[in-house]
């Protein structure tokens, strides 16, 4: 920390600088990011700070405060859809220096950022707020993107800003539905030719199997909630050494054989049998940035012949814009709750609010109670401040609930609160 700015380290994040001016309000006005790892950051008396890089070593930068620092960030829609989505529409607040350093917004422009180079656009000043209309390009594939913008003043000093936008797909992603998908390739002691089997379209599974799906081009599963397959038990016969397991990443979920879980399959009911195995239970879905997914992989070891068939990513569906209304609120308030909606019970509509005294990754969820999570109502970050929702008490299809007890559950950050919400039809 020095004259009121503090240096952040933040390893492969770069440095971020922070105004403590206000120290209950801290304000980020500036980041540095580049391919190295900072350890360290320290500002010095010659008005340069030097970061400690555990790859290059020492390096020396000027850090030049800008007149405005972008304060609020929304995109409609707050997910995009592929082939649905054609564009972002961008509107940016801005707010002075707390410093008091003179100057005038420039221009506000921003961005698309994955592994390709991105468009710029320019923001147009509207009546308080810049906004503008990103396009989305038709060929630009799913998965986690960094929208990024940056706010330059009348000398040149530029404020940057970025923040996590997802593009969803638009429909499920088949890896053997009949046949193999023209690009993924499967590697193993099974054959990937298809065999009727009960009328359908299947792959043999021998006694002991080892089963490896590998897409051509490894992708960012982003958007896509579970692995889903149908199983069929054949000839396999109940036996202590029997095993099931799906590994995706190193992280692996063994099906139960006996039908007594949420996770299992039956070996006595000789019939095609639905299973769907959420992505979050794989480790897909619980960091950032999400790992590519390079290999499937399908193991086991059962007595007698066994099927699956209709293998396939489950593409999530983003809250429907009409069904959930957002409104943030000022004061910044104090600490993190979610309050009890209301009104409780509730028919047509029901307000759900929660706070944030600080900016954080947020997922605000709807789950029936044997825990299946059944509605989206809101993902992404957001700045700290007071947030209420309207819900119309459909779920992530846009079919209207039965009446009964739910659950709704906010995650900010690493915390977390659950509550109860009753609806009457």
């Amino acid at each position: 920390v020095r004259d009121g700015l503090l240096y952040y380290a933040y390893y492969d994040g770069g440095v971020r600088v922070f105004d403590l001016l206000d120290p209950t309000r801290p304000m980020e006005i500036g980041y540095h990011s580049y391919p190295g790892f900072a350890w360290s950051a320290h500002p010095h008396d010659d008005g340069l700070f030097y970061i400690a890089d555990s790859s290059v070593g020492i390096e020396a930068f000027r850090f030049h405060e800008p007149a405005f620092a972008i304060r609020t960030v929304a995109t409609d829609p707050p997910i995009a859809v592929h082939n649905r989505h054609q564009s972002i529409e961008l509107k940016v607040s801005a707010v002075p220096s707390p410093r008091g350093i003179s100057g005038a917004i420039d221009q506000v422009s921003a961005r698309l950022v994955g592994d390709d180079p991105a468009s710029e656009q320019i923001l147009v000043a509207e009546g308080g707020f810049f906004t503008g209309t990103l396009p989305i390009p038709a060929d630009l594939p799913t998965g986690r993107y960094h929208l990024q913008l940056e706010l330059t003043d009348d000398r040149g000093r530029i404020y940057p800003f970025e923040q996590i936008y997802d593009l969803y797909p638009g429909r499920d992603l088949g890896i053997f539905e009949g046949a193999l998908a023209d690009d993924w390739q499967l590697v193993g002691n099974i054959s990937g030719n298809a065999d009727v089997f009960d009328s359908r379209q299947s792959l043999t599974l021998p006694q002991r199997f080892r089963a490896t799906f590998e897409p051509d081009v490894p992708f960012d599963p982003t958007g896509y909630r579970a692995l889903r397959f149908v199983f069929h038990p054949g000839t396999a016969e109940d036996f202590a050494t029997n095993a099931l397991a799906i590994s995706v990443a190193g992280h692996t979920v063994r099906l139960s054989l006996n039908g007594d879980d949420s996770l299992a399959v039956s070996l006595a009911d000789k019939r095609w049998q639905t299973v769907e195995i959420p992505l979050a239970a794989l480790g897909i879905g619980t960091t950032d940035p999400p790992p590519e997914l390079h290999t499937l992989l399908i193991s086991g070891n059962l007595q007698g012949t066994a099927h699956i068939a209709d293998l396939a990513l489950v593409a999530a569906i983003p809250p429907p814009i009409t069904a959930v209304r957002e409104q943030r609120e000022d004061p910044r308030p104090t600490n993190f709750a979610l309050a009890q909606n209301f009104p409780n019970p509730f028919n047509a509509a029901t307000t759900i609010r929660f706070s944030l005294a600080d900016r954080a990754q947020i997922e605000l969820c709807l789950y029936n109670l044997r825990g299946q999570r059944i509605a989206t109502l809101a993902t992404g970050e957001r700045p700290a401040g007071l947030y209420s929702f309207a819900w119309d008490g459909r779920d992530d299809s846009g079919h209207a609930l039965a009446s009964g007890v739910y659950l709704y559950r906010m995650r900010a950050g690493h915390r977390t609160e659950t509550r109860k919400l009753t609806l009457l039809r």
